[in-house]
């Protein structure tokens, strides 16, 4: 463990300089967390496994003034025993919390995400990307070190290409949080936006990658078997861009993120020295390309099919049991009879698709546009006008009637963002 000062705050200030001082911080999360759990829950606990990118050695942190900041979360497992009840959800996030409390006071700021799950959880896991990562790249911090054997083996090429597709709509939500504060003098500056530039590259390459039958769990090999196609392909028509330019956007991207650095050296490593909104920018062209060739390859369409059209032909295709379970997990959520006036419209969107679908399909009608609409100085700019349209879409509305008659792309970027988070984030419905 890293020794702090009378003040609480450890001496971080090289951790740039050096991998061992890397590895210092990820011991660091990974000991505070596993040590604060094992107290907590103790002989109820059967194992610990660190996911994400911590696991696979992969983390970045950002330093600044001698404290150091976790780029993304550290995401753990706590597997119980069969005969134990798991804790509530509320119990799990309140353990997150002291846990970050506790980094915090030696200077490092890191998320944490606990899920807690059963044995069985771990045997009835079909093939998915986190399901292939965990198996192939989760280390055992604590507990019976063979628990990651009780995940079924399955080779890469039978994750669902549905699952690459949804990731790739996962990062561009995750983009929608910055775009209330996007304006055309600080959409350069705004702190993340580096980090969630970097993370669409690099998820834009594992979807892309999965589509293409040469997936790899890691990064670095990721980064490597793209370099691969690139050179590889002489078919303009392949991919839906050129692979070569991509490739090098996906290297320098990879090269950042498995360096402990500051957020803002990338805008030098992507643009050359030019502004870095024309990378943000850019990725999101690469993200509306790569989005339609996939969606194009899951309905089988072929031509210029207008995006609305090939989301709606793909929530034609959902099996009506998909449908129902995410909206039987949103009434849950919202509660049976609390909810019962958006009964009726709930139905009227169940009978088209799921609540996951349609999240994603709000999401990308303003994603694609946010480039255009992030430079109008207007409060309320006309790059689309049916935001209240799009709007209807979404489970879950926090606007009042009046608000919803003058929503902005912005509040929408809010609301899409919150439905994300409540009806989509840890669950598969």
């Amino acid at each position: 463990m890293i020794r702090t000062d009378k003040m609480g705050v450890a001496g971080f200030a090289d951790v740039p300089k050096t991998p061992n001082s890397l590895e210092t911080l990820q011991a660091t999360c990974r000991e505070e967390i596993t040590a604060r759990c094992v107290r907590l829950y103790g002989p109820q606990l059967r194992s610990i496994i660190l996911t994400g990118s911590l696991a696979r050695g992969e983390a970045t942190f950002a330093v600044s003034n001698g404290r150091a900041k976790l780029l993304g979360d550290a995401e753990l497992i706590l597997v119980f025993h069969e005969s134990s009840p798991l804790p509530e959800a509320l119990g799990v996030g309140s353990t997150s919390r002291s846990a970050e409390a506790a980094l915090a006071r030696i200077g490092l700021e890191c998320h944490v995400e606990l899920a807690a799950v059963h044995p069985k959880f771990l045997r009835r896991t079909k093939p998915h990307i986190f399901a292939y990562e965990l198996r192939d790249c989760g280390r055992v911090l604590w507990g019976d070190r063979n628990i990651l054997r009780l995940i079924p083996a399955f080779a890469s090429s039978a994750i669902p290409r549905e699952d690459a597709w949804q990731l790739l709509c996962n990062r561009m939500i995750e983009m929608l949080e910055l775009a209330a504060d996007l304006t055309v003098e600080s959409k350069g500056l705004l702190p993340g936006l580096i980090y969630r530039t970097v993370k669409l590259y690099l998820d834009m390459a594992t979807s892309l990658l999965l589509f293409a039958g040469a997936y790899e769990s890691t990064y670095q090999r990721r980064a490597e078997r793209l370099e691969y196609l690139a050179g590889r392909s002489s078919d303009p028509m392949e991919f839906p861009f050129d692979l070569r330019q991509f490739s090098q956007r996906v290297t320098l991207c990879t090269r950042w993120k498995l360096s402990a650095t500051r957020e803002d050296d990338l805008c030098t490593l992507l643009t050359d020295g030019e502004s870095s909104s024309a990378s943000w920018e850019e990725a999101v062209a690469y993200a509306r390309l790569l989005w339609t060739w996939e969606l194009e390859r899951l309905t089988h369409c072929s031509g210029q099919v207008p995006i609305r059209e090939l989301m709606k032909k793909w929530m034609r295709s959902q099996r009506l049991w998909h449908r129902l379970r995410g909206w039987l997990y949103v009434l849950r959520r919202e509660a049976w009879f609390r909810s019962r006036r958006e009964w009726r419209r709930w139905a009227r969107l169940a009978w088209q698709a799921s609540p996951r679908y349609w999240v994603y399909a709000a999401a990308s009608e303003l994603f694609f546009r946010l480039p255009c609409l992030a430079l109008q100085r207007s409060v309320a700019p006309q790059v689309n006008g049916d935001w209240k349209q799009v709007y209807e879409w979404l489970p879950r509305h926090s606007s009042s009637e009046q608000a919803v008659e003058e929503i902005t792309w912005r509040a929408l970027a809010a609301e899409i963002v919150a439905n994300y988070e409540s009806f989509l984030t840890g669950t598969r419905s």
